[in-house]
């Protein structure tokens, strides 16, 4: 079983190192190379997660033994009339560890720390081309809506943003 554990602001370059090793295999089919190196590039350099992470992202890595294979970042996004809403920002498992439940074991472990900060749902962006929508409908994930973002250079994520309700 692995272990899942908040990282600490001097482990993120592990979140880093992981990005990189992930991307280029997981998008490969659904966005361009160009955009896979530019969004790396703009997303997961260190001063960029540094900078999440004292915004108040909570990150956290997974490693199996001492070897990090996943990782995965959430924060609060919203607030009003006693609603609590969370957002996954970032949820990404090395290729070789796919289809083992690491990705599930991840959304548990987020959605238990999360109820305590009385959260009522927890939501997420996926790339409307990314086959991971089938695994957050398992976890009982529905699409909310579609968002076009702008991410500079010519790019734009074209995404569905899905929630679960706690």
């Amino acid at each position: 079983m692995p272990d899942i554990s908040l990282a600490k602001k001097h482990e993120l370059s592990i979140v880093q190192q992981l990005a990189q090793a992930i991307w280029p295999i997981v998008y490969k089919d659904i966005i361009t190379e160009e955009q896979i190196v530019y969004m790396l590039d703009a997303f997961y350099q260190l001063p960029v997660l540094e900078a999440q992470f004292d915004e108040g992202q909570q990150f956290i890595i997974v490693r199996r033994g001492q070897e990090p294979i996943a990782f995965a970042a959430f924060g609060k996004v919203d607030s009003d009339d006693n609603t609590i809403v969370q957002k996954l920002h970032k949820i990404y498992v090395l290729p070789s560890q796919h289809g083992v439940g690491i990705g599930r074991e991840i959304i548990e472990w987020i959605i238990t720390e999360i109820k305590t900060q009385a959260a009522s749902a927890l939501q997420l962006n996926v790339n409307k081309n990314n086959p991971a929508i089938h695994f957050y409908k398992k976890l009982d994930f529905v699409i909310s809506r579609q968002e076009v973002i702008d991410i500079g250079n010519g790019f734009v994520m074209d995404d569905y943003v899905m929630t679960r309700v706690l």
